[in-house]
């Protein structure tokens, strides 16, 4: 395989892990924005398609640092189902 090859696989793999990160970051449907190529959460502002992967993280880190150490994920997932009701109201 050819360096450039392998450029492009790697980016090719980068773009399927943001794709399915953004799908199942844990916002609902309704808070993606995926037109034109596009990978945003208008709810927790993240960029999957632009940002870099340490300010994803920390966006992350900001959105989930409320919920309580050794909480179950059902419990992580209400939270924030209801945070984003809450938003909507």
């Amino acid at each position: 395989m050819t360096a450039e090859n392998e450029r492009e696989k790697l980016e090719a793999d980068n773009y399927v892990l943001r794709w399915l990160l953004w799908l199942r970051h844990g916002c609902n449907g309704a808070s993606l924005y995926g037109d034109d190529g596009e990978m945003q959460c208008n709810t927790c502002m993240i960029d999957f398609k632009r940002d870099d992967p340490l300010d994803i993280e920390q966006k992350w880190i900001e959105k989930v640092k409320h919920i309580p150490k050794g909480a179950r994920w059902s419990e992580v997932f209400e939270r924030m189902v209801k945070a984003e009701q809450d938003a909507d109201s």
